[in-house]
C-alpha cells in the first residue's frame, strides 16, 4: 500500500449548513490500495479526490498530491 500525500486542498464549502467558519486543513494523507496504483494516474486521481470528500465530509475544487 502507498501513501498520496495531499496538499493545497480548496474546499467547497459554499453548500454548507453549518452556522459558522468551517476549519479545514489544506493536506491530508492517505493510503492507496495497490490495486489503485497499478491501473495509473488517473485512477490515483480518482480513488485521492474521492477519499478527500469521504475523510472530510465537504466536497473540494482542487487539490495537488504526490505518492510517497
Amino acid at each position: 500500500m502507498s501513501k498520496a500525500i495531499v496538499t493545497d486542498i480548496e474546499w467547497d464549502t459554499s453548500d454548507n449548513d453549518c452556522e459558522g467558519e468551517v476549519d479545514l486543513s489544506t493536506s491530508m494523507e492517505i493510503e492507496i490500495p495497490s490495486d489503485i496504483i497499478a491501473e495509473g494516474v488517473d485512477a490515483v486521481d480518482s480513488y485521492v479526490s474521492d477519499e478527500i470528500s469521504n475523510e472530510s465530509g465537504f466536497c473540494h475544487k482542487g487539490f495537488n498530491f504526490t505518492v510517497d
